[in-house]
């Protein structure tokens, strides 16, 4: 007699008699049922509860992630003087790595960092963290960025074997306009001139932690007044809709271009809402991270 669960085959009851005939008379083949009834409901129990305590240790996991993460993130951010800031990131269902953060470095300077490290749960959000400490140590000089990004290379390379790496986007802003950055293969920055115009920011160097030979070269632009930097995860421009079409990088162009002479406050407000908007409420497989700095010399 086979024994089923929901219509599926888990075990097998077999009967037989050495020594003559076996009684087969429908008593016994009745009897044979029920216990082959019994033994496929302990079996399908014992999955579910398999099954269950799996579920749980998922849960369990992405909520020590979801507390690393929201631990990450800033508890305010400028929104006076001559360097404002405004930023957030949304959790999706899965729970990444990503990182966000804006950082006084000095009278006259500040520092923006935005990073997504690739996987999810809690390694990634574990090494987040770390990313957190390498930016709190306030590279300010293109030398020392260049060397806080290749010892980050190194530290994660030795301990992940490259099996963990992350993309990251580093900027110092100073009070004279003087914008020093590098991207670590991150998607690229907006510079958001107050005119309208745009200029991404494109990738300088490999994510920190993929290969050894990777160096990192540090850029300079020159902000003018109420000039932006928008800066975001792949999570923002992968979000999908209900019918599964992607937000897409020209939809974020053609909003920043819109909208170049917003405060960073409503910019960022304005977006997180057209995100909304167009997602409709569809889960999300990647954390929503953006972050956007304004450039306001007037106000020292």
């Amino acid at each position: 007699t086979m024994t089923t669960s929901l219509n599926e085959t888990v075990g097998l009851i077999y009967l037989d008699s050495r020594r003559g005939a076996a009684d087969l008379s429908s008593g016994n083949r009745e009897l044979l049922q029920s216990l082959a009834i019994e033994a496929s409901t302990i079996l399908e129990n014992a999955r579910l509860l398999e099954q269950e305590r799996a579920r749980q240790a998922l849960e369990e996991e992405l909520r020590i992630a979801r507390l690393i993460q929201q631990s990450l993130l800033p508890d305010r951010l400028p929104a006076s003087g001559w360097f404002r800031a405004a930023g957030s990131s949304i959790a999706s269902h899965q729970v990444g790595g990503d990182y966000f953060d804006a950082i006084q470095i000095g009278p006259d300077a500040w520092s923006a960092v935005v990073a997504d490290v690739c996987g999810k749960g809690v390694s990634s959000a574990l090494l987040a963290a770390l990313l957190q400490g390498a930016a709190l140590r306030s590279a300010r000089a293109p030398a020392e960025i260049e060397e806080m990004l290749a010892q980050l290379n190194r530290f994660l390379l030795e301990r992940t074997q490259g099996e963990k790496y992350a993309t990251l986007f580093y900027a110092v802003i100073r009070s004279d306009g003087e914008l020093e950055w590098a991207n670590a293969a991150h998607c690229a920055p907006l510079l958001v001139r107050r005119s309208g115009a745009v200029e991404p920011l494109e990738p300088t160097s490999l994510p920190v932690g993929l290969l050894e030979s990777a160096a990192y070269e540090v850029k300079r632009e020159r902000l003018t007044p109420e000039d932006k930097l928008v800066i975001y995860t792949d999570g923002f421009t992968e979000a999908r809709n209900q019918q599964g079409q992607f937000f897409e990088t020209a939809r974020l162009l053609r909003l920043v271009r819109e909208h170049a002479r917003a405060s960073c406050a409503a910019l960022h407000a304005l977006l997180i809402e057209e995100l909304h908007r167009f997602t409709g409420g569809a889960p999300q497989n990647d954390d929503v991270t953006l972050l956007v700095v304004e450039y306001r010399p007037d106000d020292i």
